[in-house]
């Protein structure tokens, strides 16, 4: 510093200054840092500084980096006397890291980050001095601060995806810059190595001739440039497209520049990327049966799809093996991007491995697989399809029934629950059994449990297929033979009182019922149930309960505790605890209709409601 006034003594000690510096912004090891900070030192006393803000790359001057320093020991005795017109020095520090640029000081009156700035900071000048009262800088002298050495000095960044799917593809852009203070010479190279866990692409850029060399463990790229970049600039981008042939790790894609006449020193650079697999998740479709087809010997066609259920799209290439038991003979596979290789033995099956070769976009689906085959006996093989390279392994079995026009199964359904009485409030147990009484077995079969208002589920178990609580159908895979009997058992929630009915019913078969017919809610049937649940209601003297039927059910007479009231209306008025019922005079030889019992209980507690009294409040003043 330097000032156009004498102060001695007491009127030079300084009470308060501060000093900002503009800096090149770096970031990583090329940000400017500072280093060896050191205060004026006269005799034995030695002037206090220290950083104590930085703001980097405010959006008002993004190529620049705010360092204020502070001036904190005023307390210390007076450290020098200030002659007027002689330059003092206050501090002095030293650059780490490359040479960015010049340093210059902070602008009080023209800085585009001056006060008030978008990060609301108070850089600036300034000092105070107890021989003149209030801020005494005036302004700035001399020139900028610039790096000794004077030369290119090529840097490189790589910038993409930190993770990347098995699978799919990203790009890679990669910058070489120029923080030096000279222009680079005509020609800089680029070599960059990538793993073989990755295959490339294409690589290029304006201005960039590459070439690319395969390598034991990857490939080497190497790109040269021409263009000379300035102090500051950048090259064109070089772009980098490469995809993930896997398998899932954690990898480098790693490289370095070389220039003219500038040093070798933080011309590497790197990314790690890590690989995950696919989550893609294909499914195999049909789960269900081929149609019967004829007798044995005869052909049987059938499909195979692949379905991405996931949004993500699938590897290029999907596996399915299917096996074959020793009752099937194969002929032939074929589809639109299907390639299927020659059946091999496998114990005491036959495989047969087909390839979808282009990959299956989120939410769609393969062409299908047609598959010809020849049953040698009259029955029911089942078909075992696995399909790999997803995030999931699905494998489903298939069941291929050919049959001679004869083959029957006879379902029924029995349906029981551990309480038919239940409270509100607890949970009993539906079990429904399904039975199979020939003669053939039974395949493609699915159950329907309708639950009545007031009735959820908690939980399903099965011995046999699975229950989907979306649709309430129990579909059982494979076989229903004639000596198995599967069971679904249902844990349910009351949560409403009174008469309630659980129905049950086979939807399907692939098997002609001599009896039964599916989804046709024929009471008179084996292969439907129907089943009460009947929830107390309390009544308190004094209150009724109105029950009543369908205005279509058979005439007939109501029961109370198995006791017939005579009264043959559709409707009852109930007043005392009971087990009321509507008993149904059936029609010769069908079936007694169920009509659900209606149970009332005396209610513990019955008290008179509450009665709310209106009162006015009004507020005076005394006197008024």
């Amino acid at each position: 510093m330097t000032s156009t006034t004498s102060y001695i003594g007491t009127n030079a000690r300084i009470s308060t200054a501060q000093v900002t510096l503009l800096v090149p912004h770096g970031t990583g090891p090329n940000q400017f840092q500072v280093s060896d900070l050191e205060g004026r030192m006269v005799g034995s006393q030695r002037m206090g500084w220290q950083l104590n803000a930085r703001v980097n790359a405010p959006t008002e001057n993004s190529n620049t980096d705010y360092l204020s320093f502070g001036f904190n020991n005023s307390s210390s005795p007076v450290l020098f006397d200030i002659p007027a017109n002689q330059e003092l020095a206050l501090f002095s520090f030293k650059r780490t890291g490359p040479c960015l640029g010049v340093v210059q000081l902070f602008d009080n009156n023209s800085d585009p980050f001056r006060v008030p700035n978008s990060q609301s900071t108070n850089p600036g000048n300034q000092i105070t001095i107890f021989g003149k009262r209030g801020d005494t800088y005036t302004g700035n002298y001399g020139g900028n601060a610039s790096c000794a050495v004077q030369n290119p000095d090529l840097v490189a960044t790589i910038s993409g995806p930190s993770t990347l799917t098995v699978g799919m593809a990203a790009s890679y852009t990669m910058l070489v810059q120029n923080i030096g203070n000279l222009t680079s010479g005509n020609s800089l190279t680029v070599s960059v190595g990538v793993p073989e866990v990755f295959t490339v692409n294409t690589i290029n850029g304006s201005g960039w001739q590459c070439a690319t060399v395969s390598e034991s463990n990857g490939y080497r790229l190497h790109c040269v440039n021409t263009t000379p970049v300035v102090p500051g600039g950048y090259s064109s981008p070089l772009l980098l497209s490469v995809g993930s042939s896997g398998p899932p790790t954690t990898t480098l894609i790693s490289g370095n520049v070389i220039g003219i006449n500038e040093p070798a020193t933080n011309n590497s650079f790197s990314k790690q990327v890590t690989i995950v697999s696919n989550p893609a998740v294909v499914e195999i479709t049909p789960k269900g049966s081929f149609s019967c087809a004829g007798s044995a010997g005869s052909l049987v066609v059938g499909n195979y799809t692949l379905d991405n259920t996931s949004t993500y799209p699938s590897l290029t290439a999907t596996k399915l093996a299917i096996y074959l038991p020793p009752t099937v003979s194969y002929r032939q596979a074929s589809g639109s991007n299907w390639v299927c290789a020659s059946p091999v033995p496998v114990g005491t099956n036959t495989v047969v491995s087909c390839t979808y070769t282009v990959g299956i976009n989120g939410q769609t689906a393969s062409t299908p697989l047609s598959v010809t085959l020849l049953q040698a006996v009259t029955g029911v093989s089942t078909l075992t399809a696995t399909s790999t390279n997803s995030a999931k392994t699905n494998t489903v079995q298939t069941v291929l029934n050919l049959c001679d026009g004869a083959r029957q199964a006879d379902l029924s359904i029995n349906a029981t629950i551990s309480n038919a009485a239940p409270q509100a409030g607890t949970t009993p147990v539906y079990t429904l059994r399904l039975s199979n009484a020939g003669p053939s077995s039974a395949t493609g079969v699915q159950v329907k449990v309708t639950l009545p208002e007031g009735i959820s589920l908690l939980s399903t178990t099965v011995t046999q297929g699975s229950f989907d609580i979306r649709t309430s159908i129990w579909s059982l895979a494979g076989i229903v033979s004639t000596t198995a009997v599967p069971v679904l058992s249902l844990a349910l929630s009351v949560r409403a009182d009174g008469p309630k009915t659980i129905e049950a019913e086979v939807i399907a078969s692939s098997q002609p019922d001599p009896d039964s017919a599916p989804a046709n809610r024929a009471v008179d049937e084996d292969d439907y149930s129907t089943l009460c649940v009947s929830v107390p209601l309390t009544i308190c003297q004094g209150e009724y309960i109105r029950v009543s039927v369908n205005a279509a059910t058979l005439p007939g007479e109501w029961i109370k505790d198995n006791t017939p009231l005579g009264i043959t209306a559709k409707e009852l008025l109930i007043s005392t605890p009971g087990v009321y019922y509507y008993k149904v005079n059936p029609i010769s030889g069908s079936r007694e209709p169920l009509v659900c019992p209606t149970i009332v209980t005396q209610a513990s507690t019955c008290c008179d409601p509450s009665l709310c009294i209106p009162i006015t409040v009004r507020k005076s003043r005394i006197g008024s």
